[in-house]
């Protein structure tokens, strides 16, 4: 049981991911919205998402951008798909970039502070 809901949710893949996806994006976009809320998010900012999911949270982050932009990371091929397909228009202009990528793969400062959040939003830099 614990392997079926990996595969869904904690590092969605094959069918099972591909669901899981959906069920996130539908049933975590009322959190999304507040947490994107909280962020207090303003045109020119620079945005990180560590674990972006099927990509709501980031749809929502770029909605509030003109100038600024939003880049993710994930583990999960699958919901870079979701993500990529869900946020194509600001993903093809260069608003939004998406990484496929492993959180423990980064080095330095800023992967000691994002392992303790993550999966999280974090407010990179406003000018």
């Amino acid at each position: 049981m614990k392997s079926i809901l990996i595969r869904a949710f904690g590092r969605p893949q094959g069918i099972l991911g591909r669901l899981g996806g959906i069920i996130m994006s539908r049933s975590n976009r009322e959190v999304a919205t507040q947490m994107v809320e909280l962020l207090d998010v303003h045109p020119n900012d620079r945005v990180l998402e560590v674990g972006y999911g099927p990509g709501v949270a980031i749809q929502l982050i770029a909605a509030k951008l003109s100038s600024g932009k939003v880049a993710g990371i994930d583990c999960s091929a699958e919901m870079m798909q979701q993500a990529t397909a869900r946020n194509a228009a600001d993903v093809e202009s260069g608003r939004i970039e998406l990484r496929l990528a492993q959180l423990s793969l980064l080095e330095g400062n800023t992967s000691r502070k994002l392992r303790k959040t993550a999966p999280s939003t974090q407010k990179v830099s406003t000018t």
